[in-house]
This record gives structure tokens, sequence and C-alpha cells, in this order.
């Protein structure tokens, strides 16, 4: 594929950051998996889009955040947590509080991971119509 674009996902559970992974490749990007340790390991090129798990937003410390706003500081942020609300009239609201460009509350739909992901990087997801 001609412009591929590259999503980094970064969520410490293995199993998680595995199904997000192939829903991305599956959907036509490259991915890069980190679970969030430290910058160093996310000096490798770069990114198109970041997905970050926000693994305690009650504490309102998004260290994982302003770690890939560290390294990168342009690129489009979807933050993802179990702890979020599902109501959709909230997830506005806590992107603006985290600073990112969505939220999305776990579990999602397949569907509107990709669509916030082609919104964010200007492509059409792959599978939604």
């Amino acid at each position: 594929m001609e412009d591929r674009k590259r999503v980094l996902v970064m969520e410490d559970d293995t199993s998680m950051r595995a199904l997000l992974s192939l829903t991305f490749r599956d959907a036509g990007y490259d991915v890069l998996e980190s679970a969030g340790a430290s910058v160093p390991d996310l000096r490798v090129g770069p990114i198109d889009l970041a997905v970050i798990d926000i693994n305690q937003p009650k504490a309102m410390d998004p260290e994982r955040i302003a770690l890939v706003r560290t390294v990168f500081p342009s690129v489009p942020v979807i933050a993802i947590s179990g702890y979020f609300p599902t109501q959709a009239h909230a997830m506005p609201m806590l992107a603006s509080r985290f600073g990112v460009e969505r939220a999305l509350a776990k579990p999602f739909r397949r569907e509107a991971l990709l669509q916030a992901a082609a919104a964010l990087v200007g492509r059409v997801a792959n599978g939604s119509g």
C-alpha cells in the first residue's frame, strides 16, 4: 500500500494491545506497539496517530499522553480507558480534559476505533461505509 499510516498503540495489557494492533493492521495501518514505559522506547520514527490506554483517569495524571507529546508533539491522540463513562456525550469533554483529539470508553466497537482513527489521519477506514 502506497500511503500507509503509522499508528502507535500504547497499552500495557498484552491481549488488548495485540487486539488493537491486529485491528489496525487489518485496516491497512502500520503498527508500533509499546507498553508505555519510556520515551527512548518511542524513538522509532514518525507516527501518524497514537492510541493510548489511560489506566487511572481519576488520578488525572496522563503521563502516557505527556510522554507521547514529548516525542511526537503534533501527533493526534485517541485516549482509551475502561474507566471512562460509556455515555457518548461525555467523550468530547474527556478528550478536552486530557488534551487529546478523541476519547473512547472500553469496550468500544472496532468500527468506532477505525472511524476515529480515519478522521484524525485523514484517510478512509476499511470496512466502514
